[in-house]
């Protein structure tokens, strides 16, 4: 199984639309719906990691930012109000795991 990172979402409504972003990793984007803004800002947080293993930065941005690399997925937290608040993970680009 392929290490994994686990981050937050923090999605909320912003001017007919819904802004979001991950407090661990700071990538933000935005959707037309609620699981739209999810579903861009898991791929962003995808591009996110993939950049930093291609300039070979993870390891320190991880170590700054607190981020610990999972070997496995833990249960995802429920869903709130807003700001709605959603735990998702991240496949870590091979060259960067430990």
């Amino acid at each position: 199984m392929e290490n994994m990172v686990r981050l937050t979402g923090i999605v909320e409504p912003e001017d007919g639309m819904f802004a979001a972003c991950c407090s661990e990793l700071g990538t933000a984007t935005c959707g037309d719906t609620l699981e739209g803004a999810f579903a861009n800002l898991e791929e962003a947080a995808e591009v996110h990691l993939h950049a930093l293993s291609v300039i070979g930065a993870m390891q320190q941005e991880f170590k700054e930012r607190g981020i610990e690399v999972l070997q496995r997925p833990t249960r995802p937290e429920p869903v709130f109000e807003y700001p709605t608040r959603k735990v998702f993970h991240c496949p870590v680009p091979l060259a960067a795991s430990v």
